[in-house]
C-alpha cells in the first residue's frame, strides 16, 4: 500500500500512521523515503523548520505509531532512505 502526505504538518503525520495502523495486520517492511532540502530557512506551525520536520520528526512520529504492528513479526524491517543533500 502506498500513502502519501504533506509531511510538514504533524496532524497529518498521524493521519497517515493511523490509516495504515488500521488496515495492516501486522508490517514486514516500513521504508521512509521522504525528505526536503530548502536553501532558504522555512518554518512552520508549532515553529518548526520544515527540513527538520519532514526529514527527521516525520519518520519517528509514523514509525512509532506503528511500533506494535512489527513486534508481531519476527523479521519486520524499517528502511530509511537518505541522501547527500542534508
Amino acid at each position: 500500500m502506498d500513502q502519501f502526505a504533506e509531511l510538514s504538518l504533524v496532524e497529518k503525520m498521524h493521519k497517515v500512521g493511523y490509516a495504515l495502523l488500521e488496515m495492516e495486520e501486522s508490517i514486514d517492511v516500513l521504508m521512509h523515503n521522504a525528505s526536503v532540502y530548502l536553501k532558504k530557512k522555512t518554518v512552520i506551525a508549532y515553529g518548526l523548520k520544515t527540513t527538520f520536520t519532514v526529514n527527521y520528526l516525520a519518520p519517528f512520529v509514523i514509525t512509532y505509531i506503528l511500533k506494535d504492528k512489527f513486534k508481531r513479526k519476527d523479521k519486520g524491517r524499517i528502511i530509511f532512505v537518505s541522501s547527500e543533500g542534508y
